[in-house]
């Protein structure tokens, strides 16, 4: 089974209390110097989408799989404080076998800088000292096509203006760096950043990780979303080859109609959990990791249950892939796409990735996440006890699978993320403009 915004501007507001010939004063101010404004954002690779794919995509081996050893008294520890999937897998695997039946640091860089009418310089990215990818912002994301799709919203260059360059000695680290607080308001940014970008011309703002409360005016809520969803695509390097690895992940689901699952790791429980929920030894699957240590010792298990299983380096040939070689973001992204066409995608751990995918195949499936959201408090439980039956395993997986399915449709709440639940904030605004282009046609 195959798994995996139109904005409007923003008028100033002014602080309450000012007198209003002084607020007057300042609108003329403002009107003539915001356009000199010019704000520079640094983004962290740990938050931004795809640099947090990678957190959890890439080099993500067998880290959390310890072989753990019975001792005596180990069964008074705590649930998951000995790793015992292994038996539990060993015990369930004859019945098993019998049993055949992508907050987005960028878009809220775009509302920044829609909400202080300011231009905005193209994000850059920090070196992690873990994934060490110094990809830029034009490696990972088309460039020229972002910027063009913002132009009647914000303006974005790729470069400081010279002007603005030489007012700072083409030197960027003397620019002042506003350190703002997480989740904060259009209003902060409108008391606090604002009058120092209108003192110096330019500001920056590192590092923007979470900076932006996820409750905002509706326009700039929609602004987020034109940039998610629109703006933001792929470089073409990252698109020729992901498409190229779904028509091949598509074509090699033959026994499935061409649709596949995709996962987002883990092992051993993976395999358990998608067989009790129903998969059969037939499914195609797609499992999004980074290089695993010793991947034919611990991917072996998953493979006797599945063993029409893929990874990017079984679809595509080392030539292809030599051109992403030492870029954890740009190889997230293959697999961030691979996983965005799937017929289910399932969750495996909390990191950014599965929780911007899961919102944006929300947006692409008519709200509906199609995915697979697995209880972690229960399936420790389960994995924690070698002697559990296969039809009781099978019955909470069943439910597990249930439950996702009717929290497939879901309405933000004020304080919830529109990246992981863009309805209705997105998706109203995306139904209203199939209804116009129907209206024409």
């Amino acid at each position: 089974m195959q798994v995996a915004a139109a904005a409007a501007s923003m008028r100033g507001t002014e602080t309450v209390g000012a007198k209003s010939a002084a607020r007057r004063l300042s609108r003329v101010l403002v009107g003539r110097r915001r356009r000199a404004a010019v704000l520079l954002l640094a983004l962290a690779y740990a938050a931004a989408m795809l640099m947090l794919t990678i957190g959890g995509s890439e080099g993500s081996g067998s880290s959390g799989v310890v072989a753990g050893v019975l001792r005596r008294g180990a069964q008074s520890a705590p649930p998951g404080s000995v790793y015992r999937s292994h038996l539990v897998f060993e015990r369930l695997l004859p019945e098993m076998r019998a049993f055949a039946s992508r907050p987005n640091p960028i878009c809220d860089a775009i509302a920044v800088a829609k909400i202080l009418n300011a231009t905005l310089v193209t994000p850059a990215f920090h070196l992690n000292s873990v994934w060490r990818d110094s990809s830029k912002f034009g490696d990972i994301f088309d460039e020229d096509h972002f910027i063009e799709s913002l132009r009647k919203y914000v303006r974005v260059v790729k470069d400081l203006p010279e002007d603005v360059f030489l007012r700072f000695n083409h030197n960027i680290s003397i620019i002042p760096n506003m350190r703002t607080k997480a989740f904060s308001p259009p209003s902060y940014y409108l008391q606090h950043v604002l009058p120092k970008l209108l003192e110096l011309g330019a500001v920056r703002i590192a590092p923007f990780s979470n900076r932006l409360a996820h409750s905002v005016p509706m326009n700039i809520q929609a602004l987020r979303c034109l940039t998610n969803y629109k703006a933001l695509r792929f470089s073409e390097p990252i698109r020729i080859l992901a498409d190229n690895m779904v028509d091949r992940m598509i074509k090699r689901s033959f026994l499935s109609g061409g649709k596949y699952v995709s996962v987002h790791l883990r092992f051993e429980e993976v395999g358990m959990m998608l067989r009790g929920m129903g998969f059969d030894n037939t499914t195609s699957l797609y499992v999004a990791s980074g290089k695993i240590y010793n991947a034919e010792k611990y991917m072996t298990p998953l493979r006797r249950l599945f063993p029409f299983l893929q990874t990017k380096h079984a679809l595509v040939t080392p030539e292809e892939l030599a051109q992403f070689k030492g870029h954890s973001s740009r190889l997230a992204a293959l697999d961030y796409t691979i996983c965005l066409h799937s017929e289910v995608f399932v969750m495996t751990q909390g990191s950014n990735f599965p929780h911007f995918l899961m919102g944006h195949r929300r947006y692409m499936y008519g709200g509906h996440a199609k995915t697979i959201k697995p209880d972690k408090r229960k399936l420790v439980q389960l994995f924690d006890n070698p002697n559990i039956r296969w039809d009781r395993f099978k019955h909470h997986m069943q439910d597990m699978r249930r439950h996702s399915e009717m929290k497939g449709f879901a309405l933000r709440k004020p304080q919830e993320s529109i990246y992981t639940l863009p309805m209705p904030d997105c998706m109203c605004q995306q139904a209203e403009a199939r209804s116009r282009d129907t209206a024409r046609s």
